[in-house]
């Protein structure tokens, strides 16, 4: 909550990305190295931070989300507000994102990613009137 706010971003987006990214796995790590929570890349941590930093210390969940909510938050302002291409560019790259062909095959395939995101944050908005539902 905090780091979401701090960065201008709803919470719930947050646990939505981190759903799709690590499935709340703070020890999770991809098949090309990206670790923790909100599945950041040790180079772009390293980035964010402005000093050296060991990808272990990515699997401190606060570090993580201080991380990964300032990262797409910075995405948000590089791509104007535009929710698709920043976690496009979140999953992909700022550069992919840029690049990207509409109806390419990446185009395709990488707007998967947003959509996966936004369906599980439309699954938290709705999760307290289901659990009221009950």
């Amino acid at each position: 909550m905090r780091e979401s706010r701090r960065n201008g971003l709803d919470p719930l987006l947050v646990a939505a990305v981190i759903q799709v990214e690590s499935r709340f796995d703070p020890f999770a790590v991809s098949g090309v190295g990206a670790c923790g929570l909100m599945q950041l890349m040790p180079p772009t941590a390293e980035w964010l931070l402005s000093r050296d930093l060991k990808p272990a210390h990515l699997f401190n969940p606060v570090l993580n989300i201080e991380l990964g909510t300032l990262y797409l938050s910075q995405l948000m302002d590089q791509f104007n507000g535009d929710l698709n291409q920043a976690l496009i560019a979140y999953n992909a790259g700022p550069s992919v994102a840029r690049s990207l062909q509409r109806g390419s095959k990446a185009w395709k395939r990488l707007t998967q990613y947003p959509k996966a995101v936004l369906t599980a944050y439309k699954a938290l908005l709705s999760a307290p009137e289901q659990i009221a539902a009950r």
